[in-house]
């Protein structure tokens, strides 16, 4: 008998925030947490949408047009292509983030973009929410 998980990645976003508005408490340096708070951001929307994909046998694209493999990433960018485009948008913006705070070590990542992606990721929540059982 296979136990399962299901955790709620919801708490993610909700954890960006309330780390962020702590920050000084944490006791690493604003830019470790402003990093921490856009990679989290972004991975709570990605992962409630990729797992209510998988809940519901949403069918994803496994390969583009020249027969590549599709990353999770990828797939959900274009299975968004056919839904809400502004959810489309706030999630191409927070992946965007999450690549320079967790892969570029030259890039800046300061409050404002910690801001941004906090609140970008609860206009997408709040989108996926409203709109997601007309994905079904």
């Amino acid at each position: 008998m296979r136990i399962t998980h299901n955790f709620n990645w919801a708490e993610y976003i909700d954890f960006s925030e309330k780390l962020f508005s702590n920050s000084t408490s944490i006791g690493c340096s604003n830019e470790t947490i402003c990093r921490v708070v856009c990679s989290r951001a972004y991975c709570g929307i990605f992962k409630l949408i990729e797992d209510f994909c998988e809940e519901n046998a949403i069918s994803l694209l496994d390969r583009d047009r020249a027969g590549n493999y599709l990353g999770s990433h990828k797939k959900i960018k274009i299975y968004l292509n056919t839904q809400n485009t502004t959810l489309k948008r706030l999630i191409s913006r927070l992946y965007t983030t999450l690549i320079k705070a967790d892969y570029n070590k030259n890039a800046r990542v300061a409050d404002r973009l910690a801001e941004q992606s906090i609140n970008n990721a609860k206009q997408a929540k709040d989108l996926f929410n409203r709109d997601k059982e007309n994905w079904i």
